[in-house]
């Protein structure tokens, strides 16, 4: 191997801190990206790239591949606005079984309404049709 010769590489990433939107029970961190590509003298490859995390304390927040510190001589090739880690809502099982709830009885409410109404011609309201029930919200991981 030429040691005056640049080579490309993949070298992870290591997230370091704690965001304080994990802390705080706001978000859920998500790993979009775990290595990146680079080019560098075999001297120069670093054995990993550390990612901090802990500046991001509300959801959407995100770490992008330009963002990260790198010593001279690597070339990062990964895409500069490529997402590393972004933080996510944080919904439990629990409130997305209310919010699945609360619709099923909204639109509950509103077929009974519905057929509650009797035209100002004194003549019944024609009979409501079944309302669809939601969907349950598929869980996103």
């Amino acid at each position: 191997m030429d040691l005056k010769e640049k080579v490309h590489a993949k070298v992870p990433l290591e997230l370091v801190g704690d965001a304080p939107a994990v802390v705080g029970k706001i978000g859920v961190l998500l790993t979009l990206l775990d290595e990146v590509d680079v080019e560098a003298l075999p001297m120069d490859l670093p054995e990993k790239i550390t990612v901090d995390v802990s500046k991001l304390a509300e959801v959407n927040q995100e770490v992008k591949v330009g963002e990260l510190k790198i010593s001279t001589g690597v070339t990062v090739l990964t895409d500069k606005d490529q997402s590393i880690v972004r933080v996510s809502a944080l919904i439990s099982k629990e409130a997305e079984a209310e919010a699945a709830a609360e619709a099923v009885a909204k639109a509950a409410a509103a077929a009974e309404a519905a057929a509650a109404t009797v035209p100002a011609s004194g003549t019944p309201a024609a009979p409501a049709t079944e309302v669809e029930k939601p969907q349950e919200p598929t869980k996103k991981e």
